[in-house]
C-alpha cells in the first residue's frame, strides 16, 4: 500500500503536466477580457465580430446544441438568441456547428453570418453543410438585459451542402474571404492540415464538392487547427490551434512576374496513403483554373488582382500571443482589423480581445 500512493501521485502529477497548454508565444501582458456568466453558452466554438453594430459579436455553440446562435456584447453579456431551421434529419437541427464567419452575400447592402456544421470528430459524415443568414439587428444593444428577458428570434437560413474530394474528415474553421467571394474550411487534426475552399456565392440546398487548394504545416505537439479568420478589408488572416496563433498579410496586387503558383502550390502530404491517387497531379485534361481555386475561375491567381488565400497561407506566418485557453476553438479580427478576440468552451468562460503585433 505504501507504493501505491506515491504511484497515484506520480501518475497524477504527470498527467497533469502532459495536459498542460503552453503558449507558442506568451502575452508580455495579460490581455484584457470579459466573462460571460450565461450558462446557456457553455460550449462556445466561434465568434464573429459584427462589422456595422459596434460591441456586438456573433457566437455560438458547438455539438449538443441545437440550430441557433447568440449576439453578446464586449462585457460578455447576452443580448439575443436567433434560431434557424436546420435539417430534418438531424435531432437538434444540426450536428456539429464548428465556426461562424461574416461576408458578403446575395444582397450587396447587407452582411451575412455563415454557420459552418462542418465537426465530423469520426471523419464519416457524407456531407457537411453551411447555413447563410442576413446578418439580424441586435436592438437595445446598449442596454443590460437579465437572463429570463433576452429577447429570441426565428431566422431564415440558406444551407449549402459540401462534401470533400478526399474524404470525410473532420473541420473547425470555416473562413469568408470578401475580395475573391470564397469560402474556406481548414481541416483540423492531420499533421498537415487541407486547405479547401468554393465559390461564396450559391443557390439554396445545392451540394458542391470543395476544391482542396493546399497543405499546411504547424508547429507543436498540440496543434490541432481549432479556428480562423479573414479580416474585414481582407487583408489579413488568422489561424489558431489550441496553442498559437498564425497571422498572415495578404497581398492584394499580384504582380505579373509573380511565379505561377500552379508549379507548387500544394506541399507534400505525408498523410496521403501509398499508391492512391496523387491529388497533387491534375488529370490532363484539366482546366488550369481549377488548379488555382475553383471552376469559375474567382479563385485563381492573376496579375492585378488580390492573391487568393490559400496562396497568402503558403508564405510564412507570424506568430501572435496568446494565452491558452482551456479549449480555445474560436477567434475573430475586430471590424476595424487592428485586434482580434479569442473565446472558450466551457462554463463562464472569457472573452479576451489581444491588439495585433
Amino acid at each position: 500500500m505504501k507504493l501505491v500512493f506515491p504511484l497515484v501521485a506520480a501518475l497524477t502529477l504527470c498527467s497533469c503536466t502532459w495536459f498542460k497548454k503552453k503558449a507558442l508565444l506568451a502575452p508580455t501582458t495579460p490581455p484584457s477580457f470579459a466573462v460571460v456568466r450565461d450558462r446557456r453558452l457553455d460550449e462556445l466554438s466561434g465568434i464573429a465580430a459584427s462589422p456595422d453594430q459596434p460591441g456586438i459579436f456573433f457566437v455560438h455553440n458547438d455539438s449538443g446544441d441545437s440550430s441557433r446562435f447568440f449576439a453578446i456584447g464586449p462585457d460578455g453579456a447576452l443580448k439575443a438568441i436567433f434560431h434557424f431551421k436546420g435539417e430534418p434529419t438531424a435531432r437538434l437541427g444540426v450536428r456539429d456547428v464548428e465556426d461562424i464567419a461574416i461576408g458578403p452575400g446575395p444582397d450587396s447592402g447587407a452582411n451575412y453570418i455563415y454557420l459552418g456544421d462542418i465537426g465530423d470528430n469520426n471523419a464519416q459524415r457524407g456531407f457537411v453543410t453551411v447555413y447563410r443568414i442576413k446578418e439580424p439587428i441586435v436592438t437595445g444593444a446598449a442596454g443590460a438585459i437579465s437572463s429570463a428577458d433576452v429577447p429570441h428570434f426565428e431566422l431564415t437560413a440558406d444551407p449549402l451542402y459540401l462534401n470533400y474530394p478526399d474524404g470525410a474528415r473532420d473541420a473547425e474553421t470555416l473562413m469568408i474571404d470578401p475580395l475573391l467571394r470564397q469560402l474556406y474550411i481548414v481541416s483540423k487534426r492531420e499533421d498537415s492540415v487541407h486547405v479547401y475552399s468554393t465559390p461564396l456565392d450559391f443557390s439554396p440546398r445545392v451540394t458542391r464538392t470543395l476544391v482542396r487548394n493546399a497543405n499546411l504545416h504547424f508547429p507543436g505537439l498540440d496543434k490541432w487547427i481549432t479556428a480562423g479568420d479573414i479580416s474585414r478589408k481582407g487583408d489579413q488572416i488568422l489561424i489558431k490551434s489550441y496553442t498559437g496563433v498564425f497571422y498572415w498579410r495578404r497581398r492584394l496586387s499580384r504582380a505579373s512576374d509573380s511565379p505561377d503558383p500552379r508549379r507548387a502550390r500544394i506541399s507534400p502530404d505525408p498523410n496521403r496513403p501509398p499508391n492512391s491517387p496523387d491529388l497533387h497531379k491534375p488529370p490532363k485534361s484539366a482546366d488550369p483554373r481549377v488548379l488555382a481555386g475553383d471552376n469559375t475561375g474567382n479563385n485563381t491567381d492573376t496579375p492585378g488582382r488580390p492573391e487568393p488565400v490559400w496562396m497568402a497561407l503558403q508564405r510564412p506566418w507570424t506568430l501572435q500571443p496568446y494565452e491558452p485557453e482551456p479549449q480555445g476553438e474560436a477567434i475573430g479580427f475586430s471590424p476595424d482589423g487592428k485586434s482580434f478576440y479569442t473565446i472558450s468552451e466551457g462554463r463562464h468562460p472569457r472573452l479576451y480581445h489581444y491588439p495585433l503585433h
